[in-house]
C-alpha cells in the first residue's frame, strides 16, 4: 500500500442492524460480529467505529459507500456490488413456528401452503427469497418478524438459531413458550465482511481484514470471542 493508501484505511466505519448477539446497540462492545471485526482490524492497526441501523438503510449505506463496510451473507446479487472477505463466521438457518404448530416438509414446494415474514433487504435462502409461489410480507427487524410469528399473524419465519436463541432468553414474555424450531433445518449461511465494489480503498479494506482476521484466528482471539458469546458454528 502507498502511504497515502494506509492513511486512508487507518479508520473504518462499519454498520449493521440490530441482530443481537452479533451485532447490537443494546450488547456492550456492540456484539459478537462487532468485536470480531474490531479485533481482527486492531491487528492491521486500524481503529474502527460502527452505527446500528435498519438493514436495507444499512447495506444501501455501504453501496453508496457513505459507510465503508457491513457484514452480511452471501447472494449472487450482492456479489456484483460488493467485496467479499474471508468468512468470519457461520450461521445455522431454521424455519420459526408457533409453538402449537405442527408443520413439517420435505421439499420448498411442501411449503406453499404457508405465509412467510422476511426481514426487507435481507438476504434468507434462495429458494425462498427468489421464490413467487410463495406468500412473503416484509418487516424491518429480527424481532418483528418473530412477534408476527408468535402472534399467528404469519405461519413462519427464517431466521439464525443464535439470534432466535438470544430474543427468546432475552425477551420471555414475547417469546418463550410462544415458538419454536420446524425440526427439519434449512442449513448454513456463511457470513462475510462486504464493502462496495466502488468504493476506492475497498480492496485495501478487505485484505487488512483478512490479515487480521488470520491473526485473531491463530492468536486464540477469535475462538475466545465465539466462546464469550456461546457460539459454536466456526
Amino acid at each position: 500500500m502507498s502511504f497515502q493508501t494506509i492513511a486512508a484505511v487507518k479508520n473504518i466505519t462499519l454498520t449493521a442492524n440490530e441482530w443481537p448477539p452479533y451485532t447490537s446497540d443494546n450488547i456492550e462492545d456492540g456484539g459478537l460480529v462487532i468485536e470480531l471485526v474490531t479485533a481482527a482490524f486492531a491487528m492491521e492497526g486500524i481503529k474502527t467505529s460502527y452505527q446500528i441501523m435498519p438493514w436495507a438503510r444499512a447495506i444501501a449505506s455501504v453501496d453508496a459507500h457513505e459507510i465503508d463496510a457491513v457484514a452480511a451473507w452471501d447472494s449472487a446479487e450482492r456479489r456484483k456490488k460488493f467485496r467479499y472477505s474471508d468468512r468470519i463466521l457461520i450461521n445455522k438457518m431454521v424455519l420459526v413456528k408457533r409453538a402449537k404448530e405442527h408443520i413439517s416438509w420435505n421439499i420448498f414446494d411442501d411449503l406453499e401452503s404457508y405465509t412467510f415474514v422476511l426481514v426487507r433487504g435481507a438476504v434468507s435462502l434462495p429458494e425462498i427469497d427468489d421464490s413467487t409461489k410463495l406468500n412473503k410480507t416484509y418487516v424491518t427487524t429480527e424481532e418483528s418478524a418473530m412477534n408476527l410469528v408468535a402472534k399467528g399473524r404469519a405461519d413462519l419465519t427464517i431466521r439464525d438459531q443464535g439470534i432466535v436463541e438470544y430474543l427468546i432468553k432475552k425477551k420471555p414474555e414475547l417469546f418463550f413458550g410462544k415458538i419454536n424450531f420446524v425440526e427439519k433445518t434449512l442449513g448454513q449461511n456463511s457470513l462475510y465482511l462486504i464493502t462496495s465494489r466502488q468504493h476506492r480503498h475497498g480492496a485495501e479494506i478487505i485484505n487488512a481484514f483478512n490479515q487480521g482476521l488470520k491473526k485473531i484466528q491463530q492468536n486464540g482471539t477469535y475462538r475466545k470471542l465465539l466462546e464469550k458469546y456461546g457460539n459454536t458454528l466456526y
